[in-house]
């Protein structure tokens, strides 16, 4: 996947959108304008069919994974998971090494994907939000953006921090869905199956692409 910039971060481009401020909210020059060598379904199928993985590897020190807290919500027009942060990390007793200080008022990590192509984010910590948007680029590619929010007091190491390592998952899920797209177009497997508990929102993501082309 390739990625440029808006104005005012460490990296160029001349096609992203200008910075916006609104009351009470901040980006800190933060868009993100990407290209995929993975067809639009994929990229948006990913951010369900990795959920439980993601989760883990995202949050998994932060947050609790457990199935039993976890919570991963269907609906007809959305889906959502949503996870509460560890007690530990709350009250600073937890000895495991953290991303970023995701302690704050934001207690628990909340990632939606609105059908057919928006998703939002809400990292526990401090106030922020992503939104991200994808459209087909030809059959075998995808388009989108990204912005990033962040509270008016928020501090600015909190942010970069917080979205390097974004910016770390997001490369590690890239190298992972580019390997499966490949596997698609060789044939590879002619067929997969689904594990109905902790991959339910995928489930539901196919339900709605199948619904959408009947």
């Amino acid at each position: 996947m390739s990625t440029v910039r808006c104005p005012g971060s460490n990296k160029s481009t001349s096609s992203c959108r200008p910075t916006r401020r609104s009351s009470g909210w901040r980006r800190p020059s933060y868009c993100q304008q990407s290209r995929s060598r993975r067809t639009w379904s994929r990229v948006l199928g990913r951010l369900s069919e990795d959920t439980v993985s993601r989760a883990v590897r995202r949050w998994g020190r932060a947050s609790d994974v457990d199935p039993d807290t976890y919570s991963l919500q269907p609906d007809e027009w959305f889906l959502s998971q949503i996870g509460p942060v560890r007690s530990a990390v709350l009250d600073g007793t937890s000895k495991k090494e953290l991303a970023y200080d995701a302690r704050g008022p934001l207690a628990q990590s909340q990632y939606h994907f609105l059908w057919p192509n928006i998703t939002i984010n809400i990292n526990p910590g401090l106030p922020n939000l992503s939104i991200d948007v994808w459209n087909p680029d030809g059959p075998q590619r995808a388009r989108g953006f990204s912005e990033q929010y962040f509270g008016a007091n928020v501090p600015e190491d909190f942010a970069r921090e917080m979205m390097a390592f974004d910016d770390q998952v997001g490369a590690e899920d890239d190298a992972l869905t580019d390997s499966v797209q490949r596997g698609l177009r060789a044939g590879i497997p002619a067929q997969g199956r689904f594990l109905p508990e902790s991959e339910q929102l995928v489930i539901r993501f196919q339900r709605m692409v199948l619904s959408a082309l009947s």
